[in-house]
């Protein structure tokens, strides 16, 4: 049976684009975050550049994954896989922090929470992400079939 809808499929280059500034920009955020947290006394830029150029080749990481897995269905959505990655990640230094360094065994419910937010924030800025993304995509999309109906 033939499927007459047109494809949605999305061009590598496309989905590594997206991936690398996704991850760019969620990687920066990752980065100073974890200044604050744990890494007292570096240089905010240099912290953030780290964390745009790792959180970039992250997010190129997880594109090459996606197509890999998922093939040309793979979407344009990357941001909120990175997202929920790269926001456990704070929460989890938050975590070792506390047991490991400053040997705090117990932990109240709103340390957990505070925990727990790094990646549900992580998770509402990735899908922003996502949607501006596919927003551009389906814009850009339907100008070229403007143009070549034209």
């Amino acid at each position: 049976m033939h499927d007459d809808r047109p494809s949605k499929a999305v061009p590598l280059a496309l989905q590594l684009l997206v991936g690398a500034v996704c991850g760019a920009i969620l990687g920066t955020a990752n980065g100073l975050l974890l200044e604050m947290i744990a890494l007292d006394g570096m240089d905010h830029r240099t912290v953030g550049t780290w964390g745009a150029g790792l959180g970039g080749a992250g997010g190129v990481v997880v594109a090459i994954i996606r197509r890999v897995f998922w093939g040309r269905d793979a979407g344009i959505e990357i941001g909120t896989i990175l997202g929920v990655l790269y926001g456990i990640v704070p929460g989890t230094v938050l975590l070792f922090a506390t047991i490991l360094v400053h040997q705090v065994v117990f932990v109240s419910w709103k340390f957990v929470g505070l925990v727990m937010a790094a990646s549900m924030i992580g998770l509402v800025i990735g899908g922003a992400l996502d949607r501006i993304a596919e927003t551009l995509f389906c814009r850009a999309k339907r100008t070229n079939s403007a143009d070549s109906a034209d």
